[in-house]
Parts: C-alpha cells; structure tokens; sequence
C-alpha cells in the first residue's frame, strides 16, 4: 500500500502524509485499528479537496444496497428496496462525493445501520450526511450540494445552507405542497397541469428539453426556493428546487444530471471493483475494505484521464488492460524483492516497524 503514494500519483497524494503507515499486507490493512483508518481517510479526502480548493465545485449525495443473506454480516438490516418494492436484507452505503469537470470523486463511504421502517431509515440517512458535511466544513464551504428526493429534507436543506454555507438542488417529491400565487396545491398537481408550450427550449447534453421556472414558497421550507419544471423529448417531467435562486432553470437541470455520475460508480463498485465481495465479519474490515474500493476507483480514474489525452478512442477496457500490464509487472519483482529483503534482514538488526514480506 506504502508503494501506491508517492509524487506524482493519484491526486498529488504524496509519501509523506502516509509515512506512518507500515501495512504488512491486505489483511492488516482490512484489520488495522480504528484510530489509523480514521486519518488514512482523512488524508486520502483531503487531497481530493486539494484539486477543487478556492474552486466552486459539485457536492454529490445518494445510497446504494448491497443485499446479503447473511444475518451475522455487520451493517447488515432490513431495508426497503424501491426497485423491486420489498424489504430485504442487505447493507445500506451512503456516500458522498464531488464532481469536477463531470468526474466523480468518492470522499466517503458510511454504513448506514438502520433498524426500523422507512420513515426510520430516512431520519438516519438525513443525520449521517449531516455528520459527515460537519465533518468536512471547510473544504465544502460555497459548494452545490446534489441529491434526489429523498435527501430533499427540509432538515439537510437547511443544515446545508445555514450550517455550511452549502447550496443545495435536488428534485423534491410530488406530494410536497406548493404555494402558487394564492393557490396551495401538491407539487405534482402543478407539474402535471402546467402548459409547458410557453416554457423556454434549451439543448442540454445533447437533447432538447423546455425549462419552466419561477420563484415558490413550500409548506415544508421556511425560504422561498427557485421552482423548476423540466419537460423532455419524451414529455416526461420532473420538478426540481434550488436554494440559489440566481441559478437559471437550465443551469439547475444541467447541475442536477450530474448527480448521474455517482450512479455509474455504484455500478463500476460493484461489478468490477468488489465492492459486493467482501465477506469479512468485522465492522472495521467491512469499513476499511470501502476504503480499498474508492482507491481503487481514483487510481482507474486517474489512468482513464491519463490514457484519454493520449488517444480519445480509449475504452474502459484498454484502461483495466494497462493496470493488469503493471500489476503483473509488479508480481514479477515480487520474488527478488523478497529475497533481498531477507538477505539484508539476515545481516541488520531491522527496526520493528519495517514491513515483512511473506507469501
């Protein structure tokens, strides 16, 4: 792990930030005390804030499950999956991240250990982001926060913005009142009867879309928010809200579909960096063995970007093909690595903390 940090690497992590760390290997590392992981995540963050600092960036929030069938695996409770609209049992992930020029960066990843029903879960999910904001206040001071309806809370809405300094955007639930001049109706009342023949016609990423907005009191908020109806090629329409009211209703959609990103690195975590896999009966194995998923995920990143300014035609494949060259590079040096190590450890007394090769 020691030989991942050095100059020049993953987002300018450097050696001497991780100097104290000697890692004999994975198992260690997965079973290492609380105290060490505590500031190896600290400062794995705190270099990704390094490449946005005095930057106005995205914030990004949402959950993933992971179904387990065993009882006896931490973080493991019943919770309810909108998809195939059940409970099941599994292990619930929140993460929050950042998006820099439309690439998503994992800051941390939090079991959510949720006993109870769904108004339960919500409540908890709304308290862990909530820490987890605090936890970084400074580095997101004057950021945008993204989440989907269930994270537009009157409670993180106004955490974010009033604790934090945070802008918040996110689609709010359509059975949210509204107030419309001296009407209250439900917010999806409003989406469905509204003529969007009048609305503006903008392009965004590709596809033509009509952006309706204006200024609206919630019942659930205690600020006026900017009120956004947006319509598709298809004529699907959803609702979103905005703290920053000097945002246009395009720049609102455009930030929001974003937030897609963090879909994709749920997906890429669990098909093809073993996020699902870890079967370990520890909390602390559970929580360090995220830690190896999300550097696994900046260091594809990292070599994605560095392949893709060489040849734009570059695939996933190619980049998963380059770091399997340089891994079995890595293994061929293993053995004489080793012998020399032993060589010198049978001729000098080695202080303990030096890390001992072993098969």
């Amino acid at each position: 792990m020691n030989g991942l940090f050095c100059s020049n690497q993953i987002y300018l992590i450097r050696l001497n930030e991780f100097v104290f760390f000697r890692f004999y290997g994975l198992f260690e590392l997965l079973l290492c005390v609380s105290i060490t992981y505590l500031i190896f995540t600290h400062n794995v963050s705190s270099s990704i804030f390094k490449d946005v600092r005095n930057k106005p960036f995205l914030l990004v929030v949402d959950d993933t499950q992971i179904p387990r069938r065993g009882k006896h695996i931490p973080f493991v409770t019943k919770s309810y999956d909108h998809c195939s609209g059940r409970f099941q049992n599994a292990q619930v992930i929140l993460t929050l991240g950042i998006i820099k020029d439309n690439a998503f960066s994992p800051i941390d990843m939090l079991f959510s250990n949720v006993k109870g029903g769904v108004e339960n879960q919500q409540i908890t999910k709304n308290d862990q982001l909530i820490a987890c904001m605090k936890k970084h206040g400074k580095e997101i001071k004057g950021a945008t926060l993204l989440g989907d309806s269930w994270f537009t809370h009157s409670y993180v809405v106004e955490a974010a913005v009033k604790w934090f300094e945070v802008n918040f955007i996110g689609r709010i639930k359509s059975s949210f009142k509204v107030k419309i001049d001296s009407s209250v109706m439900s917010v999806g009342e409003y989406q469905k009867n509204l003529d969007m023949t009048q609305a503006q016609e903008t392009k965004i990423n590709g596809e033509k879309m009509r952006v309706h907005e204006r200024i609206s009191s919630f019942q659930a908020f205690r600020f006026i928010l900017k009120h956004v109806v947006c319509e598709n090629e298809s004529g699907e329409r959803i609702t979103l809200v905005s703290t920053d009211v000097n945002f246009s209703g395009a720049e609102i959609v455009k930030n929001y579909l974003k937030r897609w990103n963090i879909e994709s690195f749920f997906k890429m975590a669990k098909q093809e960096l073993g996020l699902k896999n870890c079967k370990l009966m520890t909390n602390e194995a559970q929580e360090h063995w995220m830690l190896l998923v999300i550097l696994a995920y900046m260091i594809f990143k990292d070599h994605e970007m560095l392949l893709k300014e060489k040849s734009k035609s570059a695939t996933k494949k190619d980049t998963f093909e380059i770091i399997h060259d340089a891994l079995s590079h890595l293994r061929s040096k293993i053995k004489s690595v080793r012998r020399n190590f032993e060589f010198l450890h049978s001729r000098f007394k080695m202080p303990e903390a030096t890390p001992v090769f072993s098969t």
